[in-house]
């Protein structure tokens, strides 16, 4: 059945997802963007009647003859990735019409959302990559009739599980403009025909002149040939030659250092959407290197924009604390800013020569001492008239009458210094951070980070009461994932607060961001991630999106490896090892027949004996387990988890829970089953999705506890386990962070 999960609509084989509302009806002609993600065959079908599935239904007609006829019921069907993830196929009413292969936009991409668009109009079907309007594809005309009545899409699928996401119906592309992509992929494509035509010649010529040097005496095979000297300039011309900007960026980007980072972001901010390779450049490498640039450069760093600063804040790769990046915010808003030594040394000087004039021109002392006065006035005057602006514009920001000694409100305006401020994660640091944020100069003077600072505690004292009521749990100081609020979307926030660390609640006031703005525009369903932060969606049961899978194929980069063999991770059981107890077997991803984990017995002499039972089981409690632990460096943010029965006829679990722990000392429960009758059958999958405060915590390991009997009568305390995987948001500590968290867990 269809399920919406993580903002992303996944489709099982053969069904298909109608956009029946009112504003995604076509009339005639439109646009449609979509990112999508699967192994092959994302299917796209426009027909003018919708409700049916991705095989082609039959409707009854009449003939030409008075009789009925079964015809198929009129559509158009592009399909991504066909024939295995190989190329794009158009069909109408079922029937083959174009296909390609070899270009952008034929194939989809398993491991990542892949951004396509495609523009019908009349009977007209073209199909590009990336945002609507650029990177044509593909371009088919029907040479018959169209279609009439096209008012309803359609996205479906083939045999595999395909995943949908910011789906929008855009207004068609101008006729024009069309024309322009197709003139560009046709210069694409001779261009492309032309260097293959190239490189065959001078693969040809290279084999002409190997067969000349073998039939050849002496050392001719040394020396150059006529034939090598004329494919050289071939060679040359058949290479495209770079910009002189081009050049420039990439040696930039290749020699940019700590010291230079900021200068070349303002540099590459002024040049854009031309720089655009370089100021991505620029901003990873600031990410990377934002605690070294907070403690040497953070001059540099406060000249930035604000936009600068809020992509360098989003950057995947910083891993810094939260009081570094409000130090550097702090910097940015200069509050607190004292003059340096140099510039004290520089005024000194300054004030001599103007003692020597005032006793050498005694009829200039009198103006001398009118200038201070005005001087004063003047300031005063500029206080009062930003006093007013403060008071009118932003009244959240900073009370009235509170400015700094330049007689302006931080240097910035007032909208770009609370919108950097909702970056901070207060709730995140500990109690001597928050200390020394509330004694800064800037939170003196600025009411809103106190405000922010109160409302992030609220939320995740909240969230503790929730999720323990002794408050046994703590958050850790890590940069987690945090959900970019949309007013407009609520099932957005609610998936965006699965995957962060507090609920989806907006910490400034409604009316904020202008339309157009910034502020209205990145801030909706972009999240600040953890470093190497990554994604890890549920699909399907049994598909390769877990967290075992991920780590088993080194992050996504290479051939899978059982990650148990590799020590990339540890599983254990309450039982030793054995041929049925095989920890590595149980992440293989083969059918396991037999594999379970035995009782450990806990004795607890307070138990009264039952009747009939041993005095060893009497004085004894089982307790049955397995356990998968990422390793110190790992930690998931858990939404949903995935286990398998074995091929054993009984052994049903019904009652078990699933429980997260950083230091595999103390457990968090994470989701309780209590007479769960979701596996009936051997070989059975079961799937559940964790919410709450609980998957917004991020947990090294995790631990599957069986709570009471299975249904087996010969082993009513064994755990039958073939399968076990996890799906969250994932991502690695840096090294210093996990070398302290295995010292602490062990």
């Amino acid at each position: 059945m269809l399920r919406v999960a993580s903002n992303a609509l996944i489709v099982p084989p053969f069904e298909c997802a109608w956009l029946s509302l009112g504003d995604y009806q076509l009339d005639g002609s439109c646009c449609l963007q979509f990112e999508c993600k699967g192994e092959n065959d994302v299917t796209i079908i426009l027909k003018p009647i919708a409700g049916a599935k991705r095989w082609q239904h039959l409707q009854r007609q009449q003939g030409p003859a008075g009789g009925e006829h079964l015809a198929v019921e009129q559509n158009y069907t592009i399909i991504l990735g066909s024939h295995r993830n190989s190329k794009l196929k158009i069909e109408k009413n079922g029937d083959e019409q174009a296909s390609a292969t070899g270009l952008a936009g034929c194939t989809v991409d398993p491991r990542s959302f892949t951004t396509c668009w495609i523009n019908y109009s009349n009977g007209s079907i073209a199909i590009g990559t990336g945002p609507a309007g650029s990177s044509l594809s593909f371009i088919w005309h029907d040479p018959q009739q169209p279609i009439p009545g096209i008012r309803h899409i359609g996205l479906s699928c083939w045999d595999k599980h395909v995943s949908y996401r910011n789906v929008q119906l855009l207004p068609p592309l101008a006729a024009a403009q069309l024309q322009q992509l197709a003139e560009q992929q046709r210069q694409e494509q001779a261009r492309l025909l032309q260097l293959q035509r190239e490189a065959r010649l001078q693969e040809q010529q290279q084999q002409r002149q190997a067969e000349q040097s073998d039939a050849s005496m002496g050392d001719s095979s040394a020396q150059c040939s006529p034939a090598a000297a004329k494919s050289a300039p071939t060679q040359l011309q058949s290479c495209v030659v770079p910009s002189l900007l081009q050049l420039v960026m990439e040696s930039v980007a290749r020699s940019m250092a700590p010291a230079g980072v900021c200068h070349v972001l303002q540099l590459s901010e002024l040049l854009l959407p031309r720089t655009q390779q370089l100021y991505e450049a620029a901003v990873q490498l600031a990410g990377g290197w934002f605690g070294l640039l907070v403690r040497q450069h953070l001059d540099d760093l406060a000249c930035l924009s604000v936009d600068v600063m809020a992509d360098i804040l989003h950057e995947p790769l910083l891993d810094v604390s939260e009081l570094e990046v409000f130090q550097a915010l702090a910097a940015w808003c200069q509050y607190g800013s004292q003059p340096t030594a140099d510039a004290a040394q520089q005024q000194q000087p300054e004030e001599q020569p103007q003692q020597v004039q005032q006793q050498r021109h005694p009829q200039q002392q009198q103006q001398a001492e009118e200038q201070p006065q005005q001087q004063a006035q003047q300031q005063q005057q500029q206080a009062q008239q930003q006093q007013q602006h403060c008071e009118d514009v932003a009244p959240c920001i900073c009370p009235a009458g509170q400015l700094d000694a330049a007689g302006s409100l931080a240097g910035r305006p007032p909208g770009d210094v609370q919108e950097l401020l909702q970056l901070v994660r207060f709730a995140f640091m500990p109690e001597a951070d928050r200390q020394a944020v509330l004694a800064h100069p800037f939170a003196c003077s600025c009411s809103y980070v106190q405000r922010c600072m109160q409302e992030d505690l609220q939320r995740t004292n909240d969230a503790h009461e929730a999720a323990s009521p002794r408050g046994c749990y703590t958050f850790e100081q890590r940069r987690l994932v945090r959900p970019g609020l949309s007013s407009t979307n609520a099932s957005a926030a609610a998936a965006a607060c699965a995957a962060g660390g507090e609920k989806a609640a907006s910490l400034q006031p409604a009316a904020a961001a202008a339309p157009g703005s910034r502020a209205g525009g990145w801030r909706h369903f972009r999240r600040r991630l953890a470093p190497s932060c990554k994604e890890l969606m549920y699909v399907c049961d049994g598909d390769r999106n877990g967290v075992v899978h991920y780590i088993g194929t080194d992050y996504g980069s290479k051939q899978w490896v059982n990650p148990v063999a590799s020590k990339a991770l540890d599983i254990k059981a309450s039982s030793p090892p054995s041929r049925y107890t095989d920890p590595k077997a149980l992440v293989s991803g083969q059918f396991l027949n037999t594999s379970f984990a035995g009782p450990r017995y806990i004795r607890t002499p307070q138990q009264p004996a039952a009747a009939g039972a041993s005095a060893a089981a009497a004085a004894a409690t089982p307790s049955t387990w397995w356990q998968l632990d990422l390793g110190p460096q790992h930690r998931l943010l858990c939404n949903y988890y995935t286990i398998r029965h074995d091929g054993s006829q009984d052994g049903f679990v019904r009652s078990w829970v699933l429980q997260g722990s950083n230091d595999l000392q103390h457990w968090l429960d994470l989701r309780r089953h209590v007479s769960d009758a979701t596996i009936r059958l051997p070989g059975q999958y079961g799937s559940w999705p964790i919410g709450g405060p609980a998957a917004s915590m991020p947990f090294r390991a995790f631990r599957l506890l069986l709570l009471g009997p299975t249904q087996s009568h010969a082993s009513p305390w064994a755990f039958p386990l073939s399968h076990w995987e996890l799906y969250g948001y994932f991502y690695k500590l840096g090294t210093s962070a996990a070398a302290a968290e295995a010292q602490t867990a062990s």
